[in-house]
């Protein structure tokens, strides 16, 4: 076997050697000499020499920072922190315009970068930063809805109907600014009696909503409930809720009105008829009144001219211009109007007198040959009825 020998540098190979030896068991130990380890110095501090020197600036920087009234200053660009810093800016209320808020010369330092962010205005409510992909530049976001940050952003303003509020570095929480907070804000249980001085007031009203509350649902619950429809609401035999006993059904088909019995009704679980004997007395009357006005006849008093329309048989039409001529109707109509003839039973043994035939018979009351023995009584003629140029001796 051989035995590997380190020499004294790393730079050539003559300072490594193959020295034949005996064998042995086992492989013999590692030896560093002094200049190996030079050499190691050497070849770590090549290669980390960056780091280091980062390492060393960093604490001459800590050491040689500018003093202001005796005390060390340290400004945001002196801290590789992830946390936000905000210099160098300014802040205008009322700019351009009332309620709206301005910027210049806003930087932003984060992790031991300076992001410059552009000038600005808004009138809108929240102003807030997002860490730039690339870059160092940046323009800050504006909305009226509280925005929803990524872990390299940050809230930055907040505009107070026309004031700015820095956000970073007010010392009023950004929670409790100007209505922030929301349901989702507050913890459950949060807000006590001892947080609130209208909580004793709130308690009263939500006690006096939950009694109304409880009142028109027991009210609701023993109302009455109305159907109107061809169709039974349930079936009889079925069982309903208690609350359901009472509720009228008006049957479209007939008219007629139910009641639900319920499980104590007689018979139980059953649509009943409602019978009202005022109801049946009503429709009675009614009925008699039709018929009554279905029997009645009409008698109608008019000129020739002027037909009128029979309502019925049986109905009555006096012509005035024709000596009250009697009509009657055999159908309803305006064409069925017949002339009443009255015969000689009509008129009873001296119905017909001096007052009746004006200034007595004649030829215009009497036609040719109306008068006959028959009409005549035993002597009804006497010569002072004569009026004939004869004498006649009796």
């Amino acid at each position: 076997m051989t035995q590997t020998r380190i020499g004294e540098g790393l730079s050539g190979a003559s300072h490594l050697s193959l020295v034949p030896e005996a064998p042995v068991e086992s492989p013999a130990p590692v030896v560093l000499d002094d200049g190996f380890k030079q050499d190691l110095r050497s070849f770590m501090h090549e290669e980390f020499s960056h780091f280091l020197q980062d390492i060393e600036w960093r604490y001459k920087q800590t050491r040689e920072l500018s003093r202001v009234g005796g005390e060390r200053q340290v400004t945001a660009e002196d801290l590789d922190i992830l946390e936000h810093r905000m210099t160098g800016y300014t802040m205008t209320a009322n700019t351009p315009v009332a309620g709206s808020i301005a910027w210049t010369a806003v930087h932003i330092v984060f992790a031991g970068v300076d992001y410059t962010c552009a000038d600005g205005n808004t009138a809108l409510k929240y102003v807030w930063f997002v860490k730039p992909g690339s870059g160092t530049t940046a323009t800050l976001q504006t909305s009226n809805t509280k925005p929803t940050l990524g872990p390299n952003d940050c809230l930055v303003f907040v505009n107070q109907g026309g004031t700015p509020v820095n956000a970073l570095t007010s010392t009023i929480p950004v929670a409790v600014i100007d209505g922030a907070i929301d349901s989702g804000s507050l913890a459950d249980g949060a807000v006590t009696a001892a947080k609130t001085t209208f909580y004793s007031t709130l308690s009263s009203a939500i006690t006096a909503a939950q009694t109304a509350a409880d009142i028109a649902q027991a009210t609701a619950d023993g109302s009455v409930s109305t159907y109107y429809q061809t169709t039974a609401p349930w079936a009889n035999g079925t069982t309903q809720p208690v609350a359901s006993v009472g509720d009228i059904w008006y049957d479209q088909d007939d008219g007629n009105a139910y009641r639900w019995s319920g499980a104590a009704g007689t018979p139980a679980n059953t649509w009943i008829l409602i019978e009202d004997s005022s109801i049946a007395t009503a429709l009675a009357a009614a009925q008699n009144a039709q018929s009554t006005a279905n029997s009645k006849i009409t008698t109608f008093y008019s000129a020739v001219a002027a037909v009128p329309t029979a309502l019925a048989i049986g109905d009555f039409w006096i012509v005035t211009d024709q000596g009250n001529q009697l009509r009657r109707a055999t159908a309803p109509g305006t064409a069925s109007w017949q002339i009443v003839q009255i015969g000689g039973n009509a008129i009873a043994n001296g119905g017909v007198g001096n007052t009746q035939l004006g200034t007595g018979l004649d030829g215009a009351k009497l036609s040719s040959g109306t008068v006959g023995a028959t009409q005549l009584g035993n002597s009804a003629v006497t010569p002072s009825k004569l009026n004939i140029l004869q004498h006649v001796m009796f």
